[in-house]
């Protein structure tokens, strides 16, 4: 596999979770129109059929869908959101915990330092 087959595709798993990320934080709330696939590749600096690829792979798990001639939307259905929600915060606690645990933290340790991030993060807002 050539190194510029990998870095497309890299470039697309990036795309993915960036718009994955969008919705579960709210920027992309249910229904909303996602910006075209030209808009997205020029903000983005990557070639079209790069956003297109990683758009039907959202499609495909049903996070998005599309209306002839009106675009690309974020699904309305609640479940779906809350799962995907969910999903990504089961993942970045899973590696961050597997980090934790390879640098030697104990479960009380962890949970130590979950407290304390928690509360120096509510008092920074």
């Amino acid at each position: 596999m050539s190194y510029e087959k990998v870095r497309r595709d890299l470039i697309y798993v990036r795309i993915i979770e960036q718009v994955k990320l969008d919705i579960a934080s709210g920027r992309y709330p249910n229904g909303t129109r996602l910006p075209s696939v030209r808009r997205y590749a020029k903000d983005l600096g990557v070639n079209p059929n790069t956003v297109q690829k990683a758009l039907v792979m959202l499609e495909d798990e049903g996070i998005l869908f599309t209306k002839r001639t009106a675009g690309r939307f974020v699904t309305n259905n609640k479940r779906s959101l809350d799962n995907l929600r969910q999903t990504l915060a089961d993942e970045e606690v899973g590696r961050a915990m597997h980090c934790l645990k390879r640098l030697g933290y104990s479960t009380e340790e962890m949970n130590e330092l979950v407290k304390r991030t928690w509360r120096k993060l509510s008092d920074d807002v």
